[in-house]
């Protein structure tokens, strides 16, 4: 019974082993198959969560690119319409160039817009032979307000300010230049005789004929590197300029220049000089220093008259030539010492010799001293 138990056992265990075997390679085979399955589908659905995410962030960074553009034209239509509304409150506007508006409010006058200013001209000077009035051209429109003007407010977007803008606002006291501005005009502050001080923006390269001059009160401007060249009498008149400082660059000064800033101290001419106009320095009665730099050439007729403080000059041997004449042509035999005295001018080379010769008897008289180095 036993022997018969043994061998049925030993039958299932031979039958039943080789079932189960193939079914754990099965299940092992599947579990494999469904774990490369699993990586394999699971590597697409996260590609595709993390383009999803891109996805959801880009819009979002258009939105708020899209935001920070309304924000900006929101705040430009929010200038615009602040723009508009002082222009709508003001006292009085106008035009003032093709895309220019001015407008006045409580002793500010504003300028606003692209582009350059109209030029203006004097208001015209009675004939005296036949009593007409002859009109050089329009006066600025807010010349019946240049007594009242107390400040002037020049907006970005404004290229130039014209001839005889500002001229003869007597109570200015305060302007803006903005850095678009690249010209000033002829007589664009004249006779802004409160003024005291400005500040002439980098972008400025021309600085026009009388534009300062007779501004009498004022004590410190500058003058920016990129200005190439500075008009006629541009500062004449300007008693109370203590020191200017010309950059290097400029190339021209026109006659006249600083006649008249009876307190100026001190100036340098930068090496860009090649010539002294005539009475460039005219009456500058305190002005005690100037260095001449090698680049010039030649200086014109009285370009130093009266200037009673001056002691010791150089004249470098690079000048050639000293003027008699203006720029007209007309001989007006003016040295360019005239009226000075006590004065010891270093000089070298011969070029100047015959001239020192021809003013021998004037140099004595007014105790000058020229000395061959």
């Amino acid at each position: 019974m036993k022997r018969t138990l043994v061998i049925i056992m030993s039958f299932i265990l031979a039958v039943g082993l080789p079932a189960c075997g193939q079914d754990a390679e099965s299940t092992s085979e599947l579990e494999q198959q469904t774990g490369e399955a699993g990586d394999r589908d699971l590597t697409p659905q996260m590609e595709g969560s993390e383009a999803g995410d891109s996805e959801s962030e880009q819009p979002g960074e258009e939105e708020t690119e899209n935001d920070e553009t309304e924000q900006q034209g929101e705040e430009a239509e929010t200038e615009n319409d602040e723009t508009e509304q002082l222009i709508e409150d003001a006292e009085i506007s106008g035009k003032c160039g093709d895309q220019l508006i001015w407008y006045y409010k409580n002793e500010v006058l504003y300028i606003t817009g692209t582009g350059d200013m109209l030029d203006y001209d004097y208001y015209g000077e009675s004939n005296e032979m036949d009593g007409s009035i002859d009109i050089y051209g329009t006066t600025a429109p807010w010349d019946n307000l240049c007594a009242r003007i107390e400040e002037v407010v020049i907006d970005e977007g404004v290229t130039s300010i014209g001839d005889w803008a500002f001229g003869e606002c007597s109570n200015l006291t305060e302007i803006t230049i903005p850095g678009s501005v690249t010209s000033i005009g002829d007589w664009a502050f004249s006779e802004c005789s409160n003024l005291t001080e400005i500040t002439i923006p980098g972008s400025v390269t021309s600085i026009g004929a009388r534009a300062f001059s007779d501004c009498s009160s004022l004590t410190e401007i500058t003058i920016p590197e990129g200005v190439t060249s500075i008009g006629s009498a541009a500062f004449l008149g300007c008693s109370s300029l203590t020191e200017i400082i010309i950059p290097e660059g400029v190339t021209s000064i026109g006659m006249n220049a600083f006649r008249g800033c009876s307190s100026l101290t001190e100036i340098t001419i930068p090496d860009s000089m090649t010539s002294i106009d005539g009475w460039t320095f005219w009456e500058c009665s305190s002005l005690t220093e100037i260095t001449i730099p090698d680049s010039v050439t030649s200086i014109g007729c009285g370009a130093f008259s009266e200037c009673s403080s001056l002691r010791e000059i150089t004249i470098p041997d690079s000048v050639t030539n000293i003027v008699n004449e203006d720029r007209w042509g007309r001989n007006i035999n003016l040295n360019i010492f005239g009226s000075c005295s006590d004065l010891t001018v270093y000089y070298s080379g011969n070029n100047l010799d015959e001239y020192i010769n021809s003013y021998q008897d004037e140099w004595n008289s007014n105790h000058i001293t020229w000395i061959k180095q």
